[in-house]
């Protein structure tokens, strides 16, 4: 986020007196960003998916039921993970961390 669109959405004030209301307004920003940029109808919108598998050559374990979710893949992870889909898939592929 560039500073000069964090001041035009909370103000320009030190950070002690940044509220809770202006996260909120920082929040829904980067909300509203996602959805309609990178967002489609049907729910497909790349991303990254971290749940457990049953791989017995990989298994993987999360700590929780929620913690199982989709990570959206925009801006510069979408990027990067375009130019390296070949690392990503390597990395799973060996069950590396």
């Amino acid at each position: 986020m560039s500073v000069d669109v964090l001041i035009a959405l909370v103000g320009d004030k030190p950070n002690g007196e940044i509220t809770r209301a202006n996260a909120r307004d920082v929040y829904k920003y980067w909300l509203d960003r996602i959805a309609s940029e990178k967002g489609r109808a049907d729910g497909s919108a790349p991303h990254i998916s971290v749940e457990p598998r049953e791989d017995p050559d990989g298994p993987r374990e999360i700590k929780t039921a929620s913690s199982a979710r989709k990570v959206p893949l925009v801006g510069v992870a979408l990027e990067v993970f375009s130019k390296h889909r070949r690392a990503f898939h390597a990395t799973r592929r060996h069950g590396l961390p």
